[in-house]
Parts: structure tokens; C-alpha cells; sequence
């Protein structure tokens, strides 16, 4: 049997080629027909088909696929039982009791019949309802970590922090420790402290090691009462 695009390419698309002898491999083969156009099975690639020779009384390798359409009123589980009618008739006729033995008795062959669609795309159906399921659970995940990132930071923005930060300004002062000793940067901070009291429109100052939410030494103060748009905060 040739592929349209062999039969096209190689034969010249003659139409005489049926029933004709063409030689393979050093051996005769007749054709006895051309599949149609598109046809492309098991690969796309596939030029030909052969017919396979099986001895009447050979086991064989038992590694070769078969692919059949069922008449009309059948079903592959009646398939499949009248295949295994058939294998006790294999084991008595099978010219090598040794290999019918290995495959009968010790690895108990059974005839299997799926749906071809089953066949060749089913792997990549459960493989792609993997993936889906996958993707799911992770974006279920992201969700929920979502709403708890949400809700945390909710719950910081609700804590009251022991004081008022309205009106209140810091600034951190960071010294190179190559330029000044340990006794200059120690005066520092009350240096700027009692610079900071002397600005105008504070109404009290401060220093501290640790502001709350930050780093450092810091100056604090807090300006005085603004009128107009949202006081300045820091």
C-alpha cells in the first residue's frame, strides 16, 4: 500500500500502478492500492504499508501493535474475550514449548483492546489534565496567600502604636566613624537636640535611639498646629 505523496513523487501518479510489482528491500511486493490524500498514519512520514507474515505455528516476538476497526454491533471487551479463546490454540500448535511455556505460564500474556483516540492522544490528555489541575491548586494557593498578606497588613495599619504621630518629625543623623571620635559623637544627638528646640514652630523635642518603626539615632520634634491641607508628617 503507497502514500499518495510516494505514489505522486516516485510513480508519477500513474494510475497503472495497481497490481504492478515493485521491489523492496530485494524483494517483490505487489501494490494493491494508494491511500488517499492527508492520510498519514502512524507518522507523517509514512510512505508505505506492508503486509505482515506470521508462521502458523510461530509464537514470534509478540511486540508488534495492530490497529483494526470493529463490525458493526461489536464492542472491544467481545473483542478482547474472543482473542483470548484463542491463546490456549496458540500454546498447542507453538512449535517452541519452552517460549510457550515463558509466555503463557510464567508472564501470562493477555490480549488488550482501547479505542485507538485512547491510544495515541490519552497519555497527553492526563498529562494535560495534570497541568491543569496543577495550575488550579497554584493559583489557589497564591490566592489564599493573597488575602493573608492582605489581612496582615490591615491588622498593622490597626495597632495602635502608644503614641500620636500627627505633626511629628524625625531626622537620623549618620556619622562617618574615620572623621569623628567616640567623645565628639556623643555630644552629637544633645547638639542637635537643643538646635532643634530652638526652630521655630516646634512645641517639644527629643531624642531617642530607637524611633518606633526605624533605625538609628534620630531627633525628634513636633511642629506646630498647621491650618490647610494634611499636616506634615515624617
Amino acid at each position: 500500500m503507497l502514500s499518495h505523496r510516494l505514489w505522486r513523487e516516485r510513480f508519477g501518479s500513474d494510475p497503472g500502478i495497481i497490481g504492478k510489482t515493485i521491489t523492496l528491500d530485494g524483494t517483490a511486493v505487489p501494490v494493491v492500492g494508494v491511500m488517499p490524500p492527508g492520510f498519514a498514519f502512524p507518522r507523517r512520514r509514512t510512505e508505505l504499508w506492508l503486509s505482515l507474515y506470521v508462521p502458523p505455528t510461530g509464537l514470534g516476538a509478540w511486540n508488534y501493535g495492530a490497529v483494526a476497526r470493529l463490525a458493526s454491533g461489536h464492542t472491544p471487551e467481545a473483542l478482547e474475550r474472543e482473542l483470548a479463546a484463542l491463546l490456549p490454540v496458540l500454546r498447542e500448535t507453538s512449535d517452541d514449548p519452552s517460549r510457550a511455556k515463558l509466555y503463557f505460564d510464567d508472564a501470562k500474556i493477555f490480549p488488550r483492546i482501547a479505542p485507538l483516540k485512547e491510544d495515541v492522544v490519552g497519555p497527553w490528555l492526563r498529562g494535560r489534565n495534570l497541568l491543569v489541575a496543577g495550575q488550579v491548586a497554584l493559583a489557589l494557593v497564591l490566592l489564599i496567600g493573597s488575602g493573608l498578606l492582605f489581612r496582615t497588613f490591615r491588622n498593622m495599619h490597626a495597632v495602635d502604636l502608644g503614641f500620636s504621630e500627627r505633626q511629628a518629625l524625625t531626622f537620623e543623623l549618620g556619622l562617618p566613624w574615620a572623621r569623628y571620635e567616640s567623645r565628639a559623637r556623643a555630644r552629637l544627638p544633645r547638639r542637635s537636640a537643643r538646635a532643634a528646640g530652638r526652630a521655630a514652630g516646634r512645641r517639644g523635642r527629643g531624642r531617642h535611639r530607637h524611633v518606633p518603626a526605624a533605625r538609628g539615632t534620630h531627633v525628634l520634634g513636633r511642629g506646630a498646629a498647621r491650618r490647610g491641607p494634611a499636616a506634615r508628617r515624617g
